[in-house]
């Protein structure tokens, strides 16, 4: 009988399986970052930071609280976007049964829809750590 062929075949096909499955895996590694966030000058009090990779990929939020910014961000080069939001109320021509106070982005969009802010985030954490943005 042949039984005597499957242990050894089998194993041969999951040693090379694996080692296969780890050729070419070059895919980003998730980075503990921290950092800091100033607005005009003082600590930015509540908000967020994105870091946006490739075109293609999922941009990465962190959320922003007393200044300070702390997460998982994949390695690579990053575009810096960073948001700081109001509750106001609708304009009082708004119509519809599902109108209510609206969040507005208080920062410019200098720091966010038309950045030029980068960042590299690698192993050993992300560069430059802090951000300065100017709500004028």
């Amino acid at each position: 009988m042949r039984w005597w062929w499957y242990g050894p075949g089998l194993l041969c096909v999951c040693l090379l399986g694996g080692a296969c499955s780890r050729v070419g895996n070059t895919a980003p590694q998730p980075v503990e970052v921290s950092g800091k966030v100033e607005l005009d000058g003082k600590p930015m009090e509540e908000g967020e930071i994105v870091f946006e990779g490739e075109p293609g990929s999922i941009p990465e939020i962190l959320v922003v609280k007393d200044g300070n910014f702390k997460g998982q961000v994949k390695s690579g080069k990053k575009k810096v976007k960073i948001a700081a939001y109001k509750i106001v109320p609708p304009p009082p021509t708004a119509t519809g049964g599902d109108v209510g106070d609206q969040r507005v982005n208080i920062i410019p969009d200098r720091y966010n829809a038309k950045t030029k802010i980068e960042a590299e985030v690698t192993e050993s954490g992300i560069s430059p750590s802090k951000f300065q943005v100017l709500s004028k």
